[in-house]
């Protein structure tokens, strides 16, 4: 367990282990494990000779395993005291995650090394009575990073002017309308879907789309927007 952030991590040969890694500003990587159960946020994962690996994870680029086999990747729900602080010193932003593009470099046609989940790392007993005993939470009500629960929700950002909302067009009624009433805060906004379906939700809600010669413009403001919760 290491509670502070890191430039680079290297895990070799656990076994049935429970790891939890602070954000690390570089790459996490883990070799010759099995059936170990890793909490982490990084900059970059890579894992080889693994096999049982259950991952909770926050991934700035593509996380990249070799000769690795039933790897499970949930999105990283964590929080203790520090973490925030962790993630700033890190450089990594709490909405930038590429978690799920997961390459495999040593693929088979026959068999899919790695399964992708979009529900929280389920943890027994004993492993989250050794999270609490620490100051750990991964519940998502708790967690520093939010939680993309599926459904229309929103995320205030502690000390900040932020709001993150997600709206999963797919799994809401046809005709749902979207209405903000929240004065002087910055809304980000993520919404997942069919193209036709979003073009429906922004004329509902009052949205306009971005025209092509404002896009480097309005590119530009999420990198500020970025920046901002990174400083």
């Amino acid at each position: 367990m290491v509670l502070d952030y890191t430039s680079t991590i290297t895990v070799d040969d656990c076994s049935d282990c429970l790891i939890v890694l602070a954000p690390c500003a570089g790459s996490v990587f883990i070799r010759d494990c099995e059936s170990c159960t890793v909490l982490v946020a990084c900059q970059q994962l890579r894992t080889r000779d693994c096999r049982g690996l259950r991952l909770a994870l926050h991934c700035a680029t593509q996380p990249i395993i070799e000769e690795t086999t039933n790897a499970v990747f949930h999105p990283l729900t964590l929080h203790y005291d520090k973490f925030t602080d962790d993630m700033i010193g890190a450089r990594l932003s709490p909405f930038f995650s590429h978690s799920t593009s997961v390459h495999d470099f040593t693929p088979e046609k026959s068999e899919l090394h790695y399964r992708l989940s979009s529900d929280v790392l389920p943890l027994n007993f004993d492993q989250i009575s050794v999270l609490s005993s620490h100051g750990i939470s991964t519940n998502p009500e708790d967690s520093d990073i939010p939680f993309r629960a599926g459904k229309l929700g929103a995320r205030f950002v502690p000390g900040s002017q932020f709001v993150i909302l997600y709206f999963d067009i797919n799994q809401t009624e046809s005709g749902s309308k979207l209405a903000l009433f929240l004065p002087n805060k910055l809304v980000v906004f993520e919404v997942c879907g069919e193209e036709h379906d979003l073009e429906q939700l922004m004329s509902d809600g009052g949205f306009e789309k971005v025209t092509d010669y404002k896009e480097s413009s309005f590119a530009a403001a999420l990198t500020s927007i970025n920046q901002l919760m990174l400083s």
